[in-house]
């Protein structure tokens, strides 16, 4: 059966194949002989498979390679071990080459015996040493900031400054020529976008004494900037956000000073009907008080003038003490100086 199968499979290779392959020997041995002579012609024709020089074999399959030969062994070699940097520095060494920038805390490099940590409170332990200490590696430090190295960087500065302008000595000397202080924001971050909203936000400050202003003018600026201006320190603070450049507001800004300052130089025909209730600070040369003292003078020696009686000492006194009573609070002092200003006058 299994030859003839295999002839009508096989026929141009089935004299070849079928007396060199030991199955299909097994094959033809189990159709045509009996179990014994099957079995031995089975062994035989295998062993006349192994023992045939010039038949293939089956590569053998090796999961785990062999080891041929054993790889020469490698030699650590750690030289020899030197000290830290520190100790074998000169104590005249350039610390502007040794530390050029800023950079994380070395210990080997730092001639110091710093000491940085948390120990028990009234103990005599030690805090760490500069050796495998992480507390120096958190914080910045400014070793590469040393008294020389800010000389060598001022020195690298210099050919690119100016002398400093004469006649500007002084920062009283500064605010007289230069009154008006711009204040802005500069970031440094990084982020999706250029711009930060605080970055365009310009700040005006000048002192009002500062502008050529009357009493009149003084007042009305005053009453215009309301919150802008801050009466202790004199000075007019205005503040522009609202431009979405810095440029737009710092115009805006110094256009906002300019329109305040020509529109308290005006003077319109309903400010003369103002009365001494409606004033700001108490002007004494325009109140009934210098009406009334004058006219008191006058009854006494009437061979006085006007000008005569305000150029007496007492009398500016009088004023000053009249004043201070009427702007400031009616405490103790300023009631006893108006007493006796009063006191001089009359007796």
């Amino acid at each position: 059966m299994a030859n003839h199968v295999f002839n009508q499979l096989c026929p141009h290779k089935r004299f070849a194949f079928w007396s060199t392959n030991p199955y299909f020997k097994f094959l033809r041995l189990c159709s045509t002989g009996s179990e014994t002579n099957v079995i031995n012609d089975w062994h035989q024709s295998v062993q006349d498979l192994k023992s045939d020089p010039n038949e293939e074999s089956f590569p053998k399959l090796n999961l785990i390679a062999e080891k041929t030969a054993k790889r020469a062994e490698r030699k650590n070699y750690f030289g020899e071990i030197r000290n830290p940097r520190y100790k074998r520095m000169k104590t005249s060494q350039d610390w502007t080459s040794v530390w050029p920038t800023a950079r994380v805390f070395h210990p080997s490099t730092v001639p110091l015996p710093l000491h940085m940590g948390w120990t028990i409170p009234d103990s005599a332990e030690v805090p760490t040493g500069k050796y495998h200490n992480p507390e120096l590696l958190k914080i910045p430090n400014f070793l590469h900031l040393s008294p020389l190295a800010i000389q060598k960087h001022c020195e690298a500065l210099k050919p690119f400054c100016t002398q400093w302008p004469k006649g500007l000595e002084t920062d009283r000397k500064c605010d007289k020529h230069f009154p008006i202080e711009i204040k802005t924001q500069e970031f440094v971050f990084s982020g999706t976008s250029i711009r930060w909203p605080a970055y365009r936000i310009v700040e005006l400050s000048l002192k009002m004494s500062d502008l050529p202003l009357d009493d009149h003018s003084r007042d009305k600026m005053r009453r215009l900037l309301m919150e802008k201006y801050d009466a202790k320190s004199d000075t007019i603070i205005i503040t522009a956000s609202k431009c979405p450049t810095r440029r737009q507001n710092y115009e805006y800004a110094v256009y906002l000073l300019t329109a305040v300052f020509f529109e308290s130089l005006k003077v319109e025909d309903w400010e003369a009907e103002k009365a001494e209730s409606d004033w700001e600070h108490f002007y004494w040369s325009e109140s009934q008080s210098k009406k009334s003292i004058v006219s008191y003078m006058k009854q006494i020696k009437p061979d006085l003038k006007e000008e005569d009686i305000l150029n007496d000492e007492r009398i500016k006194s009088f004023a000053e003490s009249v004043s201070r009573l009427q702007d400031q609070k009616e405490d103790k002092i300023n009631l006893e100086n108006y007493k006796k200003n009063v006191l001089q006058i009359i007796f």
